[in-house]
């Protein structure tokens, strides 16, 4: 066998041990993405609860003072989540 089919045979070898790499990220991949896709529903479920509960909290009035006297921060976020239309973020709405 010359060393030009040695090289050859060898650059096979790592072409081939590549793409098997490649094919086991792709199907992490996948795994991950068919995962994400499993869980958004319920996510968002619970997202929408969320929403619910926190207007509900932040339009009584007594609870809407104190956290304005007490906790702002938590306030201006409350109001974000209370006032979303959308659940996907602003630059691809």
């Amino acid at each position: 066998m010359s060393r030009n089919d040695r090289e050859r045979i060898v650059d096979l070898v790592r072409d081939t041990a590549d793409e098997l790499t490649e094919s086991r990220e792709l199907s992490r991949l996948q795994e991950a993405i068919s995962s994400i896709q499993d869980s958004y529903g319920q996510d968002h479920l619970h997202l929408t609860v969320v929403k619910g509960y926190l207007r509900k909290l932040i339009t009584n009035d007594r609870i809407a003072r104190y956290l304005e006297q007490y906790q702002p921060e938590l306030l201006i976020e409350f109001r974000k989540i209370a006032d979303m239309t959308s659940t996907l973020p602003s630059e691809a709405a």
